[in-house]
This record gives structure tokens, sequence and C-alpha cells, in this order.
């Protein structure tokens, strides 16, 4: 579905004979007039507007979306939520320079859930997601349409986008640059726009009150909870930032009869299946030196950043603990999705962390979290992080290695190094892009995606998981691949449904 992409089109995937949905979105500087009588923000986003433009999806059609960088800073974009491959995944240097364009290659192959993209350069990510680099990026399917649920994009289901600036006295927007802590808006944003209002019917509508969906998808029940605590990096606030937005309930009779239900079994949420407490790596999130760091190490540590090697297919157990001297910290963790098992001190595990699976888990001051992933489908080297982007750009990221099996059939070598020479960005002209020449070309466009399909990244996918299963219940086990084939810790194998 096109919602104001700029260009859009359905090539045919040679593999599967399905088709591979194409996009092309330019990042480029805008203005938005935010203070009447006052100068205008400026501005970069995705097709020169923020939130970018939003991408719906059917669940099972593949996408290829080339960013075309018109900006001013070079820029990496990460699909958040998305099981994509390394080189796809929006690897922090794996950069597009101003004029560069680079093709992203995006499964779409996990259950209905709202995902979101946005900027993950090396450094400079704070910045360019506050100018405006994030989007919303929706995959539907079959199973949550049959519930019945408040629907149609936009009408009566209405996903949120929640931000908070702080502006100058002139109108323009303030920097990020210099800031090593935290940016601390007083101004809320909703979906692009400083305190909205929305005109509604009194009805129901899908907006996040009582939780129903998550990082991944729908929650196994509804969850009604007083409040839902975004943990940025502080928990200060502004007056008036308690104030999101206004709906106005109309009093007349319903434009159409509410036939819409939610009820209270959404789906079987496939939660992995614990068996012991055995914890296969502790990482510490802390400041050293003013500088914020994951057991001691920052990503510019090339040599020492990867802090885990996790076999194909397992199972983990990650202790996350907090050690920031009254900093909070969401923790995101790449590729996967995952199950919040525990949480010291008086808050536990809140009742929307435990109906879902879970990307990001808010780690709140001095807590100890401990999280269950399943590392698969695919192996190579992802990152995790602070998503305060401040934090994440003062070095509160490192990365993990899902490693490669012994005599597994399904070791693909093209897609595990995030800076894989053929999947880097490439260089355009002006003239090439607006007159729809060189590399963007219909012929161009056609021999590009097809040759990214002709690899076959993603439709056997479930042929994957099978092996992985087997591989796993046959002679081999996790404990079993001693430090001469495989590096860092081994964790104990436990397979459940995705």
């Amino acid at each position: 579905m096109n919602n104001g992409i700029s260009f859009y089109r359905k090539i045919l995937n040679p593999v599967t004979g399905k088709e591979i949905w194409y996009y092309e979105v330019e990042i480029k500087p805008f203005t938005q007039q935010v203070y009447p009588n006052l100068r205008a923000a400026k501005l970069v986003g995705y097709d020169g507007m923020s939130p970018g433009p939003t991408f719906i999806i059917p669940r099972g059609t593949e996408s290829i979306v080339r960013f075309i960088n018109n900006a001013e800073m070079e820029n990496s974009v990460h699909l958040h939520g998305s099981y994509s491959r390394a080189p796809f995944d929006g690897w922090a240097e794996d950069v597009t320079y101003p004029g560069e364009y680079k093709d992203y290659y995006y499964p779409n192959q996990q259950s209905a859930r709202m995902l979101w993209y946005h900027d993950h350069a090396m450094g400079i990510t704070a910045e360019n997601a506050y100018m405006g680099q994030a989007g919303g990026y929706i995959v539907t399917d079959s199973a949550e349409d049959a519930l019945n649920l408040p629907s149609g994009y936009g009408v009566y289901d209405i996903p949120l986008i929640l931000s908070s600036k702080q502006y100058n006295s002139d109108g323009t927007l303030f920097s990020t640059e210099g800031e090593e802590d935290s940016l601390w808006g007083d101004v809320i944003h909703v979906n692009g726009q400083p305190w909205p209002y929305l005109n509604v019917e009194p009805r129901k509508y899908r907006i996040p009150f009582n939780v129903i969906a998550s990082d991944a998808g729908l929650l196994a029940h509804p969850a009604q909870v007083a409040n839902i605590g975004w943990g940025i990096g502080t928990d200060d606030d502004y007056a008036n930032t308690d104030k999101v937005m206004r709906f106005n309930v109309a009093a007349g009779p319903l434009t159409n009869p509410d036939t819409s239900t939610v009820l209270n079994d959404l789906r079987v949420v496939p939660f992995p299946s614990q068996t012991d407490n055995i914890i296969d790596h502790h990482f510490r999130f802390h400041r050293t030196n003013s500088e914020w760091r994951i057991n001691g190490v920052g990503f510019a540590d090339v040599q020492n950043r990867v802090l885990a090697n996790v076999p194909r297919g397992t199972v983990e157990l990650w202790e996350l603990e907090n050690r920031s001297d009254g900093w909070t910290h969401p923790i995101h963790v790449h590729l996967v999705d995952f199950k919040v098992v525990s949480r010291s001190g008086n808050r536990g595990v809140m009742p929307y962390e435990a109906e879902a699976l879970k990307d990001v888990v808010w780690l709140g001051r001095g807590e100890t979290v401990v999280v269950e992933a399943h590392y698969a489908p695919w192996d190579g080297v992802y990152m995790f992080h602070c998503h305060n982007l401040i934090h994440e750009d003062h070095d509160m990221m490192a990365a993990f290695n899902v490693t490669a099996l012994p005599n597994f059939g399904y070791n693909e070598t093209s897609y595990i190094d995030p800076m894989e020479p053929r999947w880097r960005a490439k260089p355009y002209t002006r003239a090439e892009f607006t007159g729809r020449s060189g590399p963007f070309s219909d012929e161009s466009i056609i021999e590009r995606v097809q040759f990214m399909a002709s690899l076959d990244p993603y439709s056997h996918v479930n042929d994957v998981d099978r092996a992985l299963e087997e591989y796993w219940a046959s002679q081999h086990s996790p404990r079993e691949l001693n430090s001469d084939t495989l590096a860092g810790s081994i964790p104990r194998y436990r397979r459940f449904q995705v």
C-alpha cells in the first residue's frame, strides 16, 4: 500500500513467483511552522515529512526500499522490530552519504505488528531521528484481521507516534549537538504535530489505552494499565509534558454502526518455554569516565565490541543490569523478540510486558531485568544498545554474533556481514534521479531487485526453522560446541514456534 510514498511499483520475484513491493524514499530537508509569527523549524525527513510515510504491507510480501540521501548528513536506516538480514538491518557504520542511495531488503514475514523505521548512523542517530528521520511500517495479516478489532488505517485504527522536542526562542529547533546525557523536550508531538487534537465518534478506536499490542504484535490478552512508561533517559518532566493530545468526541450519531470487538483472548503468544534459570550473558549498562558503556565496552572499540557469540537457533537468557547512577535505559536488541522474564525492584514485570514479546525493555534506575530470546532464524552480526539515542551515540552500544553451525545446510555467507561490500550504498547523480535514468531507470530497478531476490534471503525461512529444530533435536547440543568450534559462552537450547 502506498501512503504518500513518492515512488512505488511491484516487481516479480524470480525465485518465488510472488511480487516484491519496491519503494523509493528520499531523505531531504523541509521546514515546519510550529510557532506562529516565529521562524519555521528546519527538519530533515523521509520524503520531506515527519513522521515519514507509512508503509502498510501484508505478511509474506517482501519489500525493497531504496533510501536516497539528499540531505547534508550521512544516514543508515534500521527497520526496528524486523528480523532483517544483517546487511539490511541498519548497522551503524553502514552509512549512506549525501549523493548515495542504498537498497534495503525486508522480509515482512513476522506476525502482524507496527514496526518503525529510523536512522541508525554512527554517532549522529539522535540528531538525525530528532530532526525527523522516523516513520511507521505496518505488517498486516489475516489472523489479526479476523479478530474484528477497530480497523481502517487513520479511521478507527490510529497509530500514534510520540516525540518530544525543544525549540529556540526564534521558533527554530534546538539541536542535540553537544548533548551527552539526554535532551529534555518540552513540546510533545503526536504524529509530528505539537499537542494536536482529533475529532472522534463515540465508539471504539484502536489507540493504545487498553494495551492490545506491543513490539511483536498482539498480546495474549488485553492488558488494562493505569499508565505506560516510555523510558527515554529521565523521569523529570517539564510543565505540561503530561499532556499529549486532545480528543473531541462528537455528540451526534455514529457514521456507521460500531461492530468491532476486543476479545479476551487475542492470540497464543509464542513465548519460549523456560526449562532452567541459567544466565547465559550478563550485561552491565553504566557510565565510565563520562562515557556510556556496556560491560566497559563501547561500539567504537572494534576489537572488543562483540560481547556475545550465540549459536544460531538457540535460546538464551540475558541479564541486563543498570548501573548508571540515576539514569534509565530503554534497551533494544536487534533481530529478535524477547520475553521479559523478571525485573528486580518494586515494579516487577508490567502487565503489558507479561502478555507480550518485546524488542525494547525499560531498564529503570538500579534495576536488573532478565530477558529470554530465540536467536533465529538468521546468523550474522547484530547490535544491541540503549535506545536513548544520545546514550547510543555516546557509545552505549555493542554487538552480538549469531554464529554459523557446523554441518548445517543453511550457512549462507551472503548476509552475515553487515558491511558486505555488494550491499553497500552506491553513488547517484541528481540528473539520474529526476530523469529516471541510470540506476533509476525501469530496466536497472528490475535488474537490481531480481538480482537481490535471486539470492533468496527470506523465502525459505520456514525451512530454516524446521532445519534448526531438527539440527538441535538430533545428535547436536549447544553445550557440545566447545571453544574450538565456536567462540563465546554456550547456551542451552529451547525451541519454540515463531
